[in-house]
């Protein structure tokens, strides 16, 4: 199976974001998990998912068709 840059949780590697991704969530330094906490992430990052235990996760990159 061919692993792409989209099969990717960039939460785990997130080495591979650009600086200014790596920049923003280091921002958010000890995140607490809760659903304002990801909300406000998601709105920044705009490409991920959490769980109910408002734990994010699957952050990837977003794409455009061009």
């Amino acid at each position: 199976m061919e692993n792409t840059i989209t099969e990717i949780d960039l939460f785990e590697q997130y080495h591979l974001l650009p600086q200014n991704m790596q920049d923003l969530l280091l921002s958010y330094g000890d995140f607490e998990e809760t659903y304002e906490n990801c909300e406000k992430l998601l709105k920044d990052c705009q490409a991920f998912d959490y769980y109910l235990d408002a734990l994010p996760y699957n952050l990837r990159l977003l794409t455009t068709n061009i």
